[in-house]
């Protein structure tokens, strides 16, 4: 025994060393720091229905009346389907003159669902139904023309069914 009382170790036997402990702990808070950062980040990034009624209050106030929109439309479910569309609508005096889908017409009937007024409605309603008490999660997001307000990109994706919409949305002036 060592002269330096009770808690000393007998001769030959070092102390166990404990500092690793504290190597897992700043890597477990380092890996939850990163999921908050990631987290909050595609929060923020999140449509929401301010954003869009702002930018539906731009395209009302600033929206051009004739214009030509180029819709590539890609829409996935789950990893085995994948749906690839371009629309192409004509629209003058804020009227659908013409709608095609992939170089084929569309009926007359559908014509109003598909100028930017009918796009902004499709993206209320995919909030509406979003934010229903019991919907799936969903992240989705948008990009808005910041001079008029007309969409430009949409993304929305369904947590549970894997189904992924994304819209490129082309605006020329005739």
């Amino acid at each position: 025994m060592s002269e330096t009382g009770v808690n000393a170790m007998p001769d030959g036997i070092q102390p166990r060393n404990k500092n690793w402990i504290w190597l897992f702990v700043v890597m477990f808070s380092l890996a939850a720091i990163a999921a908050g950062i990631n987290l909050t980040y595609n929060l923020k990034q999140q449509l929401t229905p301010e954003q869009l009624g702002n930018a539906k209050r731009l395209w009302e106030h600033t929206g051009l009346k004739d214009y030509d929109l180029v819709i590539k439309k890609d829409v996935a479910a789950g990893t085995d389907r994948s749906i690839k569309d371009v629309l192409r609508v004509t629209v003058r005096n804020r009227t659908v003159t013409d709608l095609q889908l992939n170089d084929q017409p569309l009926a007359r009937r559908l014509w109003s669902q598909y100028d930017m007024d009918g796009w902004f409605g499709w993206l209320e309603r995919n909030l509406e139904i979003d934010q229903q008490p019991k919907a799936s999660r969903v992240f989705c997001v948008a990009h808005f023309d910041l001079e008029d307000g007309h969409i430009i990109k949409y993304v929305r994706s369904v947590r549970d069914t894997n189904e992924r919409q994304e819209l490129n949305i082309e605006l020329k002036k005739p």
